[in-house]
């Protein structure tokens, strides 16, 4: 039963990246589920009492938040040139690395000064919910689409000239 939400995880992650492939629109392939998350979290913090909607809520909540990860990490490379990318990613990595021994930490913090994980829970989706808000606020999409158009020329430089070069050679 515990599985259950990574199995819909999993199957989120290949359905909402598979889409975003195929569309070629990242910026909503991240903003709505990790919403939709967010939401999940906040719902299962009102739904304790009753362990198949806390289930379902749950289920949405990791499917959601988990599904955006690999459209995400097509932004630093996007919006940053190649160079800064790795430095990008790797700053990303280590607040991800940090958040990921402090929230346990916080959530049993919050766990035994309420009594219970309804805090904790509503504490999580709140933050959560503030992750569409700042990719919104960061102005990426501008930056996703204009690199989207000129992506050839962005990810390979003198790539047209490369091939004119074969071309001639022959």
């Amino acid at each position: 039963v515990s599985a259950l939400p990574s199995l819909c995880a999993s199957l989120g992650m290949i359905l909402i990246s598979r889409s975003s492939d195929r569309s070629g629109e990242r910026f909503w392939h991240v903003i709505c589920p990790v919403t939709v998350g967010s939401l999940g979290l906040l719902a299962a913090a009102f739904s304790l009492g009753n362990v198949y909607v806390a289930m379902l809520a749950f289920c949405i909540a990791v499917t959601g938040l988990t599904s955006t990860l690999p459209v995400f990490w097509n932004s630093p490379t996007a919006w940053f040139g190649a160079a800064t990318a790795a430095a990008v990613i790797g700053a990303i990595n280590t607040i991800g690395n940090t958040s990921g021994y402090l929230a346990p930490q916080f959530m049993g913090i919050l766990h035994d000064a309420s009594g219970g994980y309804r805090l904790p829970l509503l504490v999580s989706g709140c933050l959560a919910l503030t992750a569409p808000l700042l990719i919104a606020a960061s102005g990426i999409r501008r930056h996703v689409h204009r690199l989207d158009a000129q992506a050839p020329a962005v990810l390979m430089p003198g790539a047209g000239d490369l091939r004119r070069r074969r071309a001639g050679d022959d």
